[in-house]
């Protein structure tokens, strides 16, 4: 069996190289790196331009329903570039869960239109850590999640200790 892109990812491959190319150069990799650099709203804001956000969004939502595949040709090149960003979470992730969940179209409309970031804390499903704990009990969570990512996230899909997830806002935490 043969495997090979096909000429829409090819397309979309070197979009996304394109722009990382012109806009991610190594230098602002390492100030980012360095923490002399706290926002990549403008990388995000250019891969929002690109539909980046939107490939796994269903169209329902305002997404272009790509597969896994699309996505992992996106991810290549982000890594290739070393491009700091909230892909793997709010491109990702994210769409995947709640359009599994269902009732979160608006969620998902805001992902798609790179509205809205959503960061990752599923540490409670990875594996349990004595220092960290999420519980929910009564419609409340509660604990710390160990290794949560995109600090800079408007809302978070959080794991609890019963591998549930929880979306819960950045203002509640």
């Amino acid at each position: 069996m043969r495997f090979g892109l096909s000429e829409e990812q090819t397309l979309l491959e070197d979009s996304v190289n394109r722009f990382l190319r012109d806009h991610v150069a190594l230098d602002r990799v390492r100030t980012y790196a360095d923490g002399n650099s706290d926002s990549d709203e403008d990388i995000w804001q250019g891969l929002t331009e690109l539909g980046i956000p939107a490939l796994l969004v269903p169209e329902a939502q305002g997404g272009v329903a790509l597969s896994p595949l699309d996505a992992a040709v996106v991810a290549e090149s982000l890594g290739y570039h070393v491009a700091p960003g909230p892909f793997l979470g709010s491109a990702v992730m994210a769409p995947t869960a709640l359009a599994s969940a269902g009732d979160h179209d608006e969620e998902l409309s805001a992902l798609a239109a790179g509205e809205l970031r959503i960061g990752i804390a599923f540490g409670e499903s990875i594996g349990r850590r004595i220092e960290a704990q999420v519980t929910a009990a009564g419609g409340r969570i509660s604990g710390s999640s160990l290794f949560a990512f995109d600090a800079d996230a408007d809302a978070y899909l959080v794991a609890d200790s019963n591998h549930h997830l929880y979306l819960v806002q950045a203002a509640a935490t």
